[in-house]
């Protein structure tokens, strides 16, 4: 481990953190804000971005805990209130993702427990199902401590984005009802709130939350908020500037380069129109406090809401390396029947905010940094390709990297025609499945971004558009593909001879690289013909 304090690589809770010695990055500003501005907000994070720490620091401070704050920017805010500073008021905090959610009893086990612990706390017992029993909860509390009642819920939709595959509809529908029932409690008591947070992914409708709640604000896409959960440019280096110093001397480099280095890696999420960009917390603590530039979210796993809709969606994924665009009212819900991935990747943290455009009102997204971008290629695309269960595509990936790295055309469009074929087309839905030549292409392309090389889609010309360009250390491949028919017959030749006489290999040829034309035709199934031609040795 670098430095003296302890690191926070497996700590969510606040209280923890600050009586455990862990360091901490000083965000109380903001939540100092947010529990004295608003009444009722809702936001919206990935996973692994602090949510968690972000309700238990407010559960602390409206519960008084003043030491816990001792040194940090909240208690300077808190100590200008005078003799109104450090209200106490009764807290109920739920966390929604403490279930295995696989049955109706999971979420009614999960709802009683908490209240069960709540009312412990709070010495009372109360009848009835959780939607009664929360209710005379926050009436008691109300009633007998004379104070407003703070409720938290963190990861408020996660019993359903657990429950969205076709064959949990069914429960799906039963969890919806119960959590409307639940939650509707907020609106019945809202005199008795002092605070209400919520987080979580996305908006789910038909809670009465978003719709019922007139006071509850949303400050996911404010600049106000952008970096309420993460670590800012100067968070990061006011707070771990010796640690970085430290980082940069046990890789032997100067400190210039492993600000860079992590700012590729890291940084790069913003969430607003004019917010700056801020670093992931969970991956930027990891790699002070182990000392190696990994890919941690990577390695935590993939949210089960995209592990659950991607394999069911074909879309241009080479758009998302160009930048797309999308509004709002996109990004903020959540359409199970969408066949638009983009918002479900913002929402989980594979895109991010890159520019606004106040005119058309819409938002431009692309991968936030390198991490990210490795994770999506590594770790979601192969769910969407069909092969990340498929032991004989991981082989032929492998196959086919070795061959890319030796300059063996033949063995890697041998590879190549094996990938392809084992793309299970067939299990598309028909509205999601496109025309024959861009699944092709669009396949290809992917598959090279799995093997790790440089790719480019559409490349334009003086005279024309080339299909796909794939760039290694030591060699430049340009690839035209056609569809075969009996209507329409192609041959790889074809294909080639229109590289050449569109003349796409012309920037090239003044390089060092070796330049090769490849020609792929397919029928729909599978490669029918194939061929390549060195243009530069």
């Amino acid at each position: 481990m670098l430095g003296k304090s302890k690191w926070p690589l497996s700590i969510w809770d606040f209280e923890t953190l600050r009586r455990g010695g862990y360091h901490y990055i000083d965000k109380t500003e903001l939540v100092w804000q947010l529990a004295n501005t608003l009444d009722m907000a809702f936001l919206s994070r990935p996973r692994r971005f602090g949510k968690s720490m972000l309700t238990t620091t407010l559960k602390c401070y409206f519960e008084g805990k003043q030491e816990l704050f001792e040194g940090l920017r909240l208690a300077e805010l808190e100590a200008q209130k005078g003799e109104g500073a450090w209200q106490k008021h009764p807290v109920l905090r739920f966390d929604m993702s403490e279930s295995g959610h696989s049955s109706l009893q999971d979420l009614e086990e999960l709802l009683n427990d908490q209240l069960r612990y709540w009312e412990n706390t709070y010495g009372v017992c109360f009848e009835g199902g959780a939607q009664s029993r929360l209710r005379q909860l926050i009436q008691h509390l109300a009633c007998s401590r004379g104070t407003g009642v703070v409720i938290l819920i963190d990861e408020y939709d996660n019993p359903l984005t657990h429950t969205i595959e076709p064959h949990k509809a069914e429960l799906h529908a039963q969890y919806k009802e119960v959590l409307r029932g639940f939650y509707s409690v907020l609106k019945g008591e809202m005199d008795k709130l002092r605070f209400v947070l919520l987080t979580g992914i996305t908006q789910f409708q038909h809670l009465s939350l978003f719709s019922g709640l007139n006071n509850l604000f949303d400050i996911s896409l404010t600049d106000e908020y952008n970096a309420i959960c993460g670590v800012t440019h100067e968070e990061l280096h006011s707070t771990f500037g010796e640690e970085i110093e430290a980082l940069a001397k046990r890789h032997g480099v100067g400190r210039g380069e492993m600000d860079a280095r992590l700012k590729e890696l890291y940084d790069g999420f913003r969430f607003s129109p004019g917010g700056e960009e801020i670093y992931n917390p969970f991956s930027i603590i990891r790699a002070l406090g182990t000392g190696r530039l990994k890919n941690y979210w990577f390695n935590s796993g993939l949210p089960y809401v995209v592990q659950t809709l991607m394999p069911g969606y074909w879309y241009d994924f080479r758009k998302l390396d160009r930048g797309v665009s999308a509004g709002e009212e996109e990004l903020i819900r959540f359409y199970p029947d969408n066949s638009n991935p983009v918002p479900i990747l913002f929402q989980t943290g594979y895109l991010t905010v890159k520019g606004y455009d106040p005119i058309m009102d819409t938002f431009e997204l692309g991968f936030p940094n390198e991490e990210v971008k490795y994770d999506f290629w590594k770790g979601l695309i192969p769910l969407v390709l069909g092969v990340a269960k498929d032991t004989q595509s991981i082989f032929h990936v492998r196959d086919f990297v070795g061959a890319i790295n030796g300059g063996d055309i033949d063995g890697f469009l041998a590879q190549l025609k094996a990938l392809v074929a084992s793309i299970p087309y067939s299990s598309l839905d028909v509205k999601n499945r496109p025309p024959k030549e861009e699944r092709y292409q669009v396949a290809i392309y992917l598959i090279f971004q799995l093997a790790g090389r440089y790719v480019r889609a559409e490349v334009h010309s003086a005279k024309g558009r080339s299909d796909i360009e794939v760039i290694t250390p030591d060699a430049i491949y340009i690839f035209e593909t056609k569809v075969h028919s009996e209507e329409h017959p192609n041959t790889a030749e074809g294909a080639i001879a229109q590289i050449l006489g569109m003349e796409y290999a012309a920037p090239y040829l003044a390089s060092e690289k070796r330049v090769v034309a490849i020609g792929l035709v397919y029928d729909g199934e599978e490669t029918v013909d194939m061929g390549w031609k060195e243009l530069k040795a």
